[in-house]
């Protein structure tokens, strides 16, 4: 009975340390994988054109549009990857998107100032940084 309990106590310790490895594993993968991305990203993408995106209205500019297909491309090889976009933060902490790669006719697309509403208490902090 002994030998028993000490086999599935050792099967149980190895099972959970294989998926928590697993896991961990998987996980830095794919936060390796959007970092590289989103760097590549930063590496096109034309900064003054993006601060001066500033309204609803800029959505029919040359920058908006260029930065836009430049998300879509993005997308585009990533089909692991859902949403692609920009988004600024003022000085008061608000965050707003900027540049969406959504199709306009989407119901998921985002337009230059709307709230972005979905972050975190901690990622606030993270982007404040």
């Amino acid at each position: 009975m002994a030998f028993a309990i000490t086999v599935l106590l050792t099967s149980g310790f190895i099972g959970f340390s294989t998926f928590y490895a697993t896991r961990s594993f998987i996980r830095d993968g794919i936060r390796q994988r959007l970092e590289n991305i989103t760097a590549l990203a930063i590496a096109n993408l034309d900064t003054q054109a993006h601060a001066r995106i500033r309204n609803r209205t800029d959505e029919s500019s040359e920058p908006y549009q260029r930065i836009k297909r430049s998300l879509q491309q993005i997308r585009a090889v990533s089909r692991d990857i859902r949403f692609v976009y920009t988004y600024r933060i003022d000085a008061n902490g608000k965050i707003t998107f900027v540049v969406d790669a959504e199709d306009a006719n989407s119901p998921d697309v985002s337009h230059v100032g709307d709230d972005f509403p979905e972050t975190s208490p901690l990622a606030r902090t993270i982007y404040l940084r």
